[in-house]
């Protein structure tokens, strides 16, 4: 990819699936999806399942319920 970050590096999208991949294994999180904008592009990745008794697999098209996650961060 040609893209630059905010502080002109470029957008290396491997990087940042290593990084989301090792956060996810770190937390014991099953499934994640995220979005870097860079220059007005929307660059999206995912990895994981939604559930883990049904192996769903995340996409960048999931959806994900925000009160399971508001519970985590109260936590």
């Amino acid at each position: 990819m040609g893209a630059r970050d905010s502080a002109g590096q470029k957008l290396v999208l491997a990087r940042w699936q290593a990084r989301l991949d090792q956060l996810c294994a770190e937390h014991h999180v099953p499934g994640a999806s995220l979005a870097v904008l860079v220059d007005g592009t929307v660059h999206e990745l995912a990895r994981g399942v939604l559930h883990r008794g049904t192996g769903v697999e995340t996409t960048t098209e999931s959806v994900f319920q925000m009160g399971s996650i508001a519970e985590w961060l109260r936590n």
